[in-house]
């Protein structure tokens, strides 16, 4: 009580001589700004950002004066060295935010070359008040082709790539992207046969290598006599076949008849008139064999999908099912050390038969856990039975778990379909499960396209006709249940279904259709679903994009983080 009095006391005491006033608060609003950054040969895009300014005190802004500072998206730190001290020590002053502007607004000019997010901060000074206010913003920087569905067509016999481009406020729809860009048809000769897309194309983390290759967006495009993988943002040729599978470029190969590629975060797959290739996902594409772990003979196998850290695949001839794992030293024998001055001389350095003993071996798979029952014996598989898709989900959304559940359907009659469930998880059996349905009538095992998300356990969805489904797996019984149905064509076909990115939150509800319709003409359909995997009952949950010719499939890029 007695302090609580003292302070009573000392505030009494206070003269209160003070100068008090209203200070001149400045608001500052900056406009969200995004630049589509122009190709190699266009011209630079000149920007003007102009701020919004209001004052509580004044009515006019001769009272304020204007400083712009610029760098790097992450940089934080204020840098006012002159031009010529920015010259002598770059490096000195990298990631700073440096003095740019003394205008009003700000003008920036965009080159092909500026790649990078800008961050700009104005500080605007009241030189009546001494005061100073801050206000940042980033600057956008669009890729090409960064928010855009693919589109492989097939006309008279050849292929054409087209686009869904949503880069900007609108969609813009190219039906031929190489006539627009390059005043050329597409520059791959033979019948299309698939398109992918990898959005982070290159060495990972996971490497311990000098010098990482840098990770890049790429479309892998395969036809029945040719494979490359291209540059997503430009459409330029990264790798062709004749420079990927090293093997039988070695032995003088020129004949190619590609049918599958498989992509992970791990690697890659190639099958090749029947033989099966692989390179780690080092950037440089630079294949090897997969052979038997057990008689060394190059593997036939073509279904392919992703199994943890490596690759489960089905031995048709022996009726099994196989993995191959990077946790083994044969896995990382050839390593970026070797793939990179292969692709810089075409030989490797370090051993003269690098063909022979950089390939991989394909095993059985083994139980990790001997106390589960597992659900199928994966060395003997129903020999009747004729595998039609493989597909992978990952289980780091469930509570608990970890790895991954692949999954491979197969059929006998053509109607009733099999699903085989392999899991890594150390929570559950390695074949953890065994399932059965029917499809519905009128289609054939050969009428349908799967399709899997990381947002959905134990769901995969199926396309048949004008329709598509969703299979329950977490049900008792297997349940096929109604999703969508394109209703403009009841005779249309859906001949491709994709996720934008199955693996990636934020892209893996995003489901897109390849829809042909009876008239030979092609539609894209983009479906955006609920939690529960059912399409979302509001504006724009499904969009479509017109204007192309037949569709052979279609693939998502965007721009990794």
């Amino acid at each position: 009580m007695a302090g609580a009095l003292f302070l009573l006391v000392a505030c009494y005491d206070d003269e209160g001589n003070y100068d008090y006033h209203d200070i001149n608060n400045v608001e500052i609003t900056l406009p969200q700004t995004s630049v589509l950054l122009p190709r190699e040969g266009e011209a630079d895009k000149v920007v003007t950002i102009t701020p919004q300014l209001s004052q509580t005190l004044q009515d006019r802004e001769t009272n304020l004066s204007f400083t712009w500072y610029l760098g790097a998206e992450q940089a934080t730190l204020f840098c006012d060295a002159t031009p010529e001290e920015l010259e002598e020590d770059p490096w000195g002053h990298d990631g700073h935010l440096h003095k740019y502007a003394d205008t009003r607004e700000c003008t920036l000019t965009i080159s092909a070359y500026d790649t990078e997010n800008i961050k700009l901060v104005l500080v605007v000074d009241d030189n009546v008040e001494g005061t100073k206010w801050y206000k940042d913003m980033i600057v956008k920087i669009t890729k090409p082709y960064s928010n855009t569905w693919f589109v492989l067509q097939e006309k008279d016999g050849k292929g054409m790539l087209g686009t869904a481009d949503m880069s900007q406020d609108e969609a813009e729809v190219v039906t031929d992207v190489y006539q627009r860009e390059f005043g050329q048809t597409f520059p791959m000769s033979g019948r299309p046969v698939s398109l992918q897309s990898t959005h982070a194309y290159g060495l990972s983390s996971r490497y311990m290598a000098p010098l990482p290759s840098g990770k890049v967006p790429v479309l892998n495009v395969m036809t029945d006599n040719g494979f490359r993988i291209i540059v997503a943002s430009t459409l330029q040729q990264k790798y062709d076949i004749a420079e990927m599978v090293y093997g039988a470029v070695k032995e003088g190969n020129t004949n190619w008849a590609p049918s599958l590629y498989c992509v992970t975060d791990w690697g890659e797959v190639l099958v090749d008139q029947g033989k099966v290739w692989h390179s780690l996902m080092d950037g440089q594409g630079v294949f090897f064999p997969v052979a038997s772990a057990e008689d060394g003979q190059q593997l036939t196998s073509t279904h392919w999908t992703s199994f943890n850290s490596g690759f489960l695949t089905y031995d048709e001839a022996n009726h099994r099912f196989l993995s191959y794992s990077y946790g083994s030293m044969d896995g990382m024998y050839i390593s970026y050390y070797h793939t990179q001055f292969i692709r810089r001389s075409g030989v490797d350095r370090y051993n003269s038969s690098a063909v022979s003993a950089g390939t991989k071996k394909a095993s059985v798979l083994t139980v990790h856990d001997a106390s589960y029952q597992e659900a199928f014996d994966w060395t003997n598989i129903d020999p009747s039975l004729s595998m039609k898709a493989m597909a992978s989900i990952g289980l780091y959304g469930e509570w608990g778990k970890s790895g991954e559940r692949a999954y491979a359907i197969a059929t006998a009659d053509g109607t009733n379909m099999t699903v085989f469930e392999m899991s890594t998880s150390y929570e559950e059996p390695t074949a953890s499960g065994l399932f059965t349905f029917a499809l519905p009538a009128g289609f054939t095992a050969d009428d349908c396209r799967f399709a899997t998300s990381d947002a959905y356990s134990r769901i995969l969805f199926m396309a048949a006709g004008n329709k598509v489904y969703k299979v329950d797996l977490n049900r008792t019984v297997p349940t096929l249940l109604f999703l969508y149905e394109y209703e403009a064509d009841p005779s249309a076909v859906i001949t491709g279904l994709k996720f934008r990115d199955g693996r990636t939150t934020g892209y893996n509800t995003q489901l897109g259709l390849a829809v042909n319709r009876a008239d030979q003409t092609g539609t894209v359909v983009e479906l955006r679903l609920s939690a529960a995997g059912d399409v979302l009952r509001e504006d724009g949950s499904i969009q479509e994009f017109n204007g192309f010719n037949r569709i052979v499939d279609i693939a998502y890029n965007y721009e990794a983080d």
